[in-house]
């Protein structure tokens, strides 16, 4: 199959249609570099509100990585349809409940990813940015047995909103929930795994969209192996990362990050 153009929307990554459950109703993305070897890695990455998830993942350097590395990369998008800022819908239960909505759509990309590519089913990573980096977060509570690690770049914890309005609360730091009752949510959202992956969580202190202050609670013991905590100052507009500068820096970030998490994946 030829690969799209690099320079297309989707950034040379290739649509699979078809690809199994899909509740959430989102588009995959995903990029092979050629002659992989068998039992490769894979790195699912998220994209932040406004983005297309190929051109993002692109231009954020993980198509570079994946040739350097040997890894295989999974880039789910939303739709329009679903939110009209193409953000991933981590405030609604329906999207971030186990086996339902966006969660059990990227749920069914990654299964499809490893059988059709004999990717290794041990070494799946996730990151995310924003509001993919509040997907992330549910993606590793909602499966935890699917993920050896992820990395959270200006996110938000699992939980701590069930709607809209309390999404834009949390994300100027206002929440009526602790950390005790977050790592229950997280506890109840799926069966306790042999082991639960690592997590690096990347965030300004100057963050004017989404707030710092969750970094600390963001898990619990009940909810990460070991969470590592690593707090860059930066800033960004309120309307997000708009410059290339600012994406960059934003994505190196989050390279870093999951690289962290990877090693200490033992």
């Amino acid at each position: 199959m030829q690969r799209p153009a690099a320079g297309g929307q989707d950034g040379g990554f290739t649509e699979v249609r078809g690809f199994g459950f899909n509740p959430g109703g989102l588009r995959m993305l995903a990029y092979v570099p050629e002659d992989l070897p068998a039992n490769a890695p894979l790195v699912v990455v998220l994209h932040g509100c406004t983005q297309r998830a190929g051109a993002h993942a692109r231009a954020a350097g993980w198509v570079t990585l994946a040739e350097r590395l040997g890894f295989a990369v999974l880039a789910p998008e939303q739709d329009c349809a679903n939110n009209p800022n193409r953000c991933f819908n981590w405030f609604e239960p329906g999207d971030i409940t186990r086996g339902s909505g966006e969660a059990a759509s990227i749920h069914a990309m990654v299964g499809r990813m490893v059988r059709t590519h004999g990717l290794d089913a041990g070494q799946v990573f996730v990151t995310g940015l924003s509001a993919g980096g509040a997907m992330a977060t549910v993606l590793l509570a909602t499966y935890p047995e699917t993920f050896a690690a992820g990395s959270v770049v200006a996110g938000l914890p699992f939980g701590v909103a069930g709607n809209m309005q309390e999404a834009f609360a949390a994300m100027h730091g206002a929440s009526r929930l602790d950390s005790e009752h977050l790592g229950a949510k997280v506890s109840d959202a799926a069966p306790t795994p042999r082991r639960r992956p690592r997590l690096a969580i990347w965030h300004g202190q100057s963050d004017s969209t989404v707030a710092s202050r969750f970094i600390s609670i963001s898990t619990s013991p009940s909810g990460a192996r070991q969470t590592e905590r690593v707090q860059r100052p930066r800033t960004r507009t309120s309307s997000g990362c708009s410059s290339s500068s600012c994406r960059a820096a934003h994505w190196r970030a989050s390279v870093w990050a999951l690289l962290l998490a990877t090693v200490l994946s033992d």
